[in-house]
């Protein structure tokens, strides 16, 4: 049985999720599954396929490590969680809580345009920009990572996947917090595992100005 599916991380964006979920499952039925992880923040969330919720590691770390602690942590909880499932995935999106969807057929046309490009995944970078380096030290030294053309460092909010690849690959099921300060560099780390250099022989880089991207989605959605 074929599925689609959805991997989300989210804390405290219920609103933008529930939409999601909605849109989801009017279009695919059944076949659109979605795995939601949510750091606690008491919101209810309904209709995801599986639901779980972890620890606010806010409340226990430097507010400089929350972001890519919580998002590869949950990111892994979700995408076990997806391969574990039956299914033969077409494609798969993960979405962190404030990506609002505006249209699945910008994904299904990134989909098929991926396909048609032999590449394997899609993902925005933010090449031009400085992230914090692994061994920067908030607030005192920051910024120490820069971002240029040919790192491995992509955007966590979205990015979408050949199933196929995905899931014999079991990808971002296992990633390492390889740098506290930046989760775009965990994920890029964990993806450099599986594919060939360049870093975009098998991947379709769709933005390089982090949010261009905006065929079906908007970025940092406030509802």
């Amino acid at each position: 049985m074929y599925g689609i599916g959805f991997c989300i991380t989210m804390y405290d964006e219920a609103n933008v999720v529930q939409h999601n979920i909605d849109k989801i499952k009017k279009r695919y039925g059944d076949k659109g599954i979605i795995i939601v992880v949510q750091s606690d923040s008491g919101q209810e969330i309904k209709n995801a396929d599986a639901f779980e919720r972890t620890s606010n590691l806010g409340t226990i770390l430097d507010s400089y490590k929350v972001a890519a602690n919580s998002v590869i942590r949950n990111y892994n909880i979700a995408f076990n969680t997806l391969y574990s499932l039956d299914y033969n995935w077409l494609y798969i999106t993960a979405l962190t809580g404030d990506t609002y969807i505006s249209d699945l057929r910008g994904l299904e046309r990134l989909s098929t345009k991926m396909h048609k490009m032999d590449k394997n995944i899609c993902v925005s970078q933010a090449i031009g920009q400085n992230f914090h380096a692994s061994d920067d030290n908030p607030p005192d030294k920051i910024e120490g990572r820069h971002q240029y053309d040919g790192i491995s460092d992509f955007m966590p909010q979205f990015f979408l996947m050949d199933g196929g690849f995905a899931c014999t690959n079991k990808l971002f099921s296992k990633t390492e917090v390889t740098n506290p300060y930046c989760t775009e560099q965990c994920l890029g780390d964990e993806l450099s595992k599986y594919i060939a250099k360049p870093f975009d022989k098998d991947v379709h880089i769709i933005a390089k100005n982090a949010y261009d991207f905006n065929d079906g989605i908007i970025y940092n959605y406030n509802d």
